[in-house]
């Protein structure tokens, strides 16, 4: 098995990458390279974050499925290889591909068996799980001397967040709980909990007097995600130390992910719902 992020290698870098490439097929090509595809070979290729990919390597990457044929870049000769490819995302590809930015013979020509893993907010029993085991992880990487833990109505708020980023934004959550909890603090209460977690998608305790949840209007999940994620990013990019530029580029590598890709990603969000480029707390990520 060749496992390979997408969203972690840089555009101008995936085609050689995925498909290799001749000594002198560009700068810095000093030697042949043998590709993903060709090191996969007669075994499986997992393409993680495939909906990161560029749109001009996935035109090259249908012809490969389609022909089993892979031609590294700067050379003629194409390399027969037999691999079965696996794809993942975390992202609605039919919903890409209606945005243009993936394209859909590719879409279906993967879409052979689809397994769909449930969001992480219809597994709302899993969560306290997850955010333990996440807890512990996080505190030995930070070397606390203590090992703190979630209060019951700390876990009950998580519960009640819809994670629009799954296990991925939960993992991250609990690291950037841990950041601003005190050294001697031993339980994380939901106060902090609802502090740090974004303010639209969180549901305040309900007050006398409050509308029933009947007379709520319905809530647009797709708008609230991609609210959501631009507040992610805007807030990581300001929670960089003071000595870091507060740049896209320092953004990406906190989130784990390429600066093309994020740029790409806050771009999108921004065209599909242009009023949030007037939100203040938003506009850090503007013109970065």
């Amino acid at each position: 098995l060749v496992a390979v992020n997408c969203a972690a290698i840089q555009p101008s870098l995936v085609e050689s990458e995925l498909f290799g490439h001749v000594k002198g097929a560009f700068t810095g090509a000093i030697a042949d390279r043998v590709g993903w595809f060709q090191q996969a070979d007669g075994g499986t290729l997992f393409l993680d974050e495939i909906g990161d990919m560029p749109t001009d390597v996935q035109a090259k990457l249908l012809r490969v499925l389609e022909t089993g044929e892979v031609t590294p870049v700067g050379s003629t000769k194409a390399d027969k290889v037999d691999v079965r490819v696996i794809a993942a995302t975390n992202r609605d590809l039919a919903e890409l591909v209606e945005e243009g930015c993936f394209r859909e013979d590719l879409y279906y020509r993967i879409n052979v068996v689809e397994l769909k893993l449930p969001p992480l907010r219809e597994r709302r029993n899993d969560i306290e799980r997850l955010a333990n085991e996440f807890l512990q992880e996080s505190s030995k990487a930070l070397q606390r001397a203590n090992m703190p833990r979630f209060s019951r109505n700390a876990i009950e708020v998580l519960q009640e967040h819809p994670w629009p980023g799954n296990v991925r934004e939960l993992k991250n959550f609990v690291g950037r709980v841990l950041v601003y909890l005190g050294p001697d603090e031993h339980v994380i209460g939901d106060r902090l909990v609802r502090q740090l977690l974004p303010k639209n998608l969180v549901r305040q305790p309900a007050a006398e007097g409050d509308a029933q949840d009947g007379d709520n209007p319905p809530v647009d999940f797709k708008r609230s995600r991609a609210e959501h994620d631009l507040r992610f990013f805007a807030q990581v990019m300001r929670s960089l130390p003071e000595e870091t530029k507060k740049t896209l580029t320092a953004t990406a590598k906190q989130v784990g992910m390429t600066r093309e890709a994020l740029s790409r990603r806050i771009s999108a969000l921004f065209e599909t719902y242009p009023d949030l480029r007037e939100d203040p707390e938003l506009r850090i990520l503007i013109r970065r």
